[in-house]
This record gives C-alpha cells, structure tokens and sequence, in this order.
C-alpha cells in the first residue's frame, strides 16, 4: 500500500465501522434468544402433570410453545445506534413471568399463577456473564474485517 492510498484504506473502514451498529444488537439480541431458550428447556415434563418448576423459577416446558415464540427482531436504529427486541410472542408469556390472577374456567374464581420468570433473567446472565458484549464484538469484527 502506497502513502497515496491510506486515505482511502481509512476512508472504507470508517464506512463499514459506521454501518456495524445492527449487526452488533442482533448479536446481543440472539445471545439474549439463545439463553432464555435454555432457561425454558431447565423443567421438561409431559403435558396434564403438575409443573416441576417451583415459583420464582423459569416455567416448564411442556409443548415448547413459549420457547418457540421467542424471536428476536431489529428494533429502531439509525446511523450508529441499533436496537434489537428479543421476547415471546404467546398470549400466556406475561402471567408466566410476573405471575399473576386468572380466572378459573366456567368458574367466577380466579387461580393465582407465581412469577416464573424468564426473560429478565436471561438478560441478566448474558450481561454478567459478558456474553453479550461477546457476541457483539464478534460481530463488529465481522463486519468490519469480514
């Protein structure tokens, strides 16, 4: 490389660091997918039993149906900021993780359901575990250097 061409050399990697941000949240946001799809595979057990998991930890997995409906998408972003949105998309996600009162069927009671929750805590465990910012610099080295 010729003292010419340096600018130029600089000039492309200012392009593709400017343009990485994307990449790094969709890495954070399947590191965060991957580690909640672990917390929801921790109780397995047969659909009509009694759930294993005890309050205060992740649900049980019967069907997978909760598991299957985490995704992780690209969130707003612009230049050098990005977002990823990583959650389940299955209407009893919710009560699954802050518990809650649900109405028994054909019933005018309700049940309450303890917290089991899931996503908080796999975010925190990929943040502690700097598995996040991990998968992120992996990332930014990938787009930057290829």
């Amino acid at each position: 490389m010729t003292p010419e061409e340096v600018p130029g050399f600089l000039a492309a990697i200012q392009a593709r660091v400017a343009t990485a941000a994307p990449d790094c949240a969709m890495a954070m946001g399947e590191e965060h997918r991957k580690r909640m799809d672990t917390l929801l595979t921790r109780y397995p057990h047969a659909a009509g039993t009694k759930t294993p998991s005890p309050p205060g930890q992740p649900p049980g997995l019967i069907s997978g149906a909760l598991r299957g409906s985490v995704t992780c998408v690209r969130g707003p972003g612009g230049g050098m900021h990005a977002s990823a949105l990583t959650g389940p998309h299955i209407v009893y996600a919710r009560i699954q993780e802050y518990g809650g009162r649900v109405p028994t069927w054909g019933n005018v009671r309700t049940h309450s359901i303890p917290a089991r929750p899931y996503v908080r805590p796999s975010r925190d465990q990929v943040i502690a575990s700097g598995s996040a910012v991990a998968a992120a610099d992996a990332a930014f080295m990938r787009h930057v250097w290829g």
